[in-house]
């Protein structure tokens, strides 16, 4: 059985925070590596990686904010979208539009024994099946990226849904005020954001 990991670090609900073990915080931006934590490369590679998405796992804050902001189902509806069952049970949303899979990982916790966190069980089964995560959390992204697999945050999945042409812009609006009444992401993280949205845009 997976250990449930502490949520918020001792700030308030609702945010991508909290710095010790593998709790989540709001700095990581998307797909590939350490500069990409911090909105270090350019936005129109972020779009080849929105158009090359198909296929992904996601995680436990990245549903809840998503759900939150409205757009979790939109999502799902246009991606094939996979999780664990360790993360339909910390989210309790058990009729989330999504594939369960058994975790990687899972079974080799030895009896008596603490098993491994949910966020390694999704890391380990993404390298295994090798498929994209949408996640939140800065410590997974960087195990992704040692192993070559993208990654994207709520924010980015919510312009890809503007990129795919699946909402206008003022649905993008309504929704991106959602998620940020939940998910307080850092100042750079939003200017990211705001170019590869600017981006999304010249390319509509």
């Amino acid at each position: 059985m997976a250990r449930k990991r502490r949520r918020g670090g001792g700030q308030k609900p609702g945010r991508a925070g909290g710095r010790a073990g593998l709790q989540k915080q709001a700095d990581p931006q998307a797909s590939g590596g350490e500069r990409r934590l911090v909105g270090g490369i350019e936005p129109e590679r972020e779009l080849e990686a929105f158009s090359a998405l198909r296929r992904c796992l996601l995680d436990s804050s990245s549903a809840i904010y998503m759900k939150k902001a409205g757009f979790l189902a939109l999502l799902c509806s246009t991606l094939d979208i996979s999780t664990i069952p360790q993360v339909v049970e910390e989210t309790g949303y058990r009729d989330m539009p999504v594939t369960i899979v058994d975790g990687v990982g899972s079974e080799d916790a030895n009896a008596g024994a603490p098993g491994p966190t949910t966020d390694e069980l999704l890391v380990q089964t993404a390298l295994a099946r090798r498929l994209p995560v949408i996640t939140e959390d800065r410590k997974m992204m960087l195990r992704l990226d040692a192993g070559g697999l993208p990654f994207f945050n709520a924010l980015m999945m919510l312009h890809l849904l503007l990129f795919r042409g699946t909402l206008d812009p003022a649905a993008h609006s309504e929704h991106r005020s959602r998620l940020l009444e939940v998910c307080r992401y850092s100042l750079r993280v939003l200017e990211y954001g705001e170019e590869v949205y600017q981006a999304v845009l010249k390319h509509r």
